[in-house]
């Protein structure tokens, strides 16, 4: 039960982050051409075809189309590390309180480094999984009831294909229903 629910993480963190990495591109496409319209309004203003308050209007789109890009990127860092950590590949820093903040950098830039041109660190077994390993499992046995036989009576010499009902013929026996509920 557990691994199916590290597998499902794992999936929901996989389309977490291509969801993330869309929507990132898609701002990207989007804060390049609020930038192309305010560079033409502003050279509009600049030759009297466009008024003040349009340059600000186009000036106003591009910085929040800006802003969008770069949630959208740190969106894209949040999915990238929620994928990292469900896959177990987050870097090993020990302590937080021990590092310095650039010794962190240069593990955490190694990590990426490495990660991107496939080389994922070594496992580390523990006992339990060792232990998890070495047991054998045995998987329960489904019990299996005989199927109920037809009884025939010896006078009657019928076989058990005419006593059985065919069950693409076989007809449920009509259930009385009362006057009043045939009203409701």
């Amino acid at each position: 039960m557990v691994q199916m629910a590290v597998v499902s993480q794992v999936y929901i963190a996989k389309m977490d982050l291509e969801s993330t990495y869309q929507l990132f591109k898609r701002s990207t496409e989007i804060d390049s051409v609020d930038g192309k319209i305010a560079r033409m309004t502003a050279e509009k203003e600049r030759e009297v075809a466009a008024s003040k308050a349009e340059r600000v209007a186009a000036d106003t789109s591009a910085i929040v189309s800006r802003l969008r890009k770069y949630q959208a990127l740190s969106q894209l860092f949040a999915a990238t590390g929620k994928l990292q950590a469900s896959t177990g590949l987050e870097p090993d820093v020990g302590s937080l309180h021990e590092i310095s903040l650039n010794d962190l950098i240069g593990v955490i830039r190694n990590s990426s480094v490495a990660w991107n041109k496939g080389k994922l660190p070594k496992l580390q077994e523990t006992d339990a999984d060792i232990a998890a390993v070495s047991e054998p499992v045995i998987a329960p046995q489904p019990v299996v009831e005989p199927a109920p036989v037809a009884k025939v009576s010896r006078k009657s010499k019928k076989t058990l294909a005419q006593v059985t009902p065919d069950p693409l013929t076989f007809a449920a026996p009509e259930a009385k229903v009362s006057e009043a509920a045939r009203c409701r």
